[in-house]
């Protein structure tokens, strides 16, 4: 195989669900393919049953183990492909845990699922992103006939008529990034980020971060702070605040900007210090955001409360 497939399967159940997944996994052990599935719990073990041929390299993996976040996740599926660098064609079964309470996650998740286009593009990756059409909104399911080339259903695989450019589409999911309405604490950025760690920490520790987390937030904005005053055009400032869901810190600068789309889920290289920086900030954070146009680029840590 050579090039990149991205398909969404829109399925009803269990049994629907193997239906649409099983001659998949079948064929990339008869291939000898290397292949990873993440899925919800009923459907991973209802398919490992189904598939008697151990031949072919797979993983077997539950959503609720893979599934932290959309940074660690799109890391781990990234990894199992470089890892794997020989092979004819690496697949991958991805059945996502929607955050459905938490709009801004959910969003990001979708921003997950279009830049996999960018990134695995020429790759020999072979993709399958099951949707449970019964439990998941209209809403999440537009965002799969957004973000996927393919669409499968019950009538079989057909070209998505709705798939969008994934730079316009992240584009789109970046414009709902807007101006808090509650209470913020802003804060200079200066060359003494130990105070503006400092700062965040306390009001991290009142908003009620677990400690562990806390340290994970300090080093993402420690890392996205010094990118900040190196490369956001001599001014940058911090926010932090907190939301339903999670503490906020917010860095902005007036450098030249990021990208809205591939920003921290491209892998870093040796020569990219600012892509290294939101890189890991993707591992560490439960949620990171990210708007850079009118020469302004925000970048949204978020840590879950409590």
């Amino acid at each position: 195989m050579t090039g990149f497939r991205h398909q969404a399967v829109l399925y009803e159940g269990t049994t629907d669900f193997l239906a649409s997944t099983l001659p998949f996994v079948r064929d990339a052990v008869a291939a000898g393919d290397p292949l990873i599935v993440v899925a919800h719990t009923q459907n991973l073990a209802a398919l490992r049953e189904a598939v008697v041929d151990g031949r072919s390299e797979v993983e077997w993996v539950d959503s609720r183990d893979w599934y932290h976040s959309p940074g660690i996740a799109f890391s781990g599926f990234v990894n199992f492909a470089l890892d794997r660098p020989d092979a004819n064609c690496v697949r991958i079964i991805g059945e996502p845990i929607w955050p459905l309470a938490w709009d801004a996650a959910v969003a990001e998740y979708a921003h997950y699922e279009s830049v996999f286009n960018v990134i695995g593009e020429s790759a020999p990756i072979w993709a399958l992103c099951p949707y449970n059409i019964r439990q998941l909104p209209d809403s999440i399911l537009e965002h799969a006939h957004a973000t996927h080339p393919e669409v499968w259903t019950g009538g079989g695989l057909d070209p998505s008529q709705s798939f969008v450019d994934p730079h316009l589409y992240c584009s789109h999911l970046a414009d709902r990034i807007g101006t808090p309405d509650i209470r913020v604490r802003r804060l200079p950025l200066t060359a003494d980020l130990a105070a503006a760690r400092a700062a965040v920490a306390a009001e991290a520790v009142a908003a009620g971060v677990r400690p562990s987390r806390i340290q994970e937030l300090l080093l993402a904005a420690h890392e996205v702070a010094a990118n900040a005053l190196t490369h956001g055009g001599g001014y940058a400032s911090l926010r932090t605040w907190s939301e339903e869901h999670s503490f906020v810190c917010e860095i902005e600068d007036h450098g030249p900007g990021l990208s809205e789309t591939v920003a921290g889920y491209l892998p870093p290289t040796g020569g990219q210090e600012r892509g290294r920086g939101m890189w890991l900030a993707r591992q560490l954070c439960d949620l990171v955001e990210v708007q850079s146009r009118s020469g302004t680029t925000r970048v949204r840590l978020h840590v879950r409360r409590g």
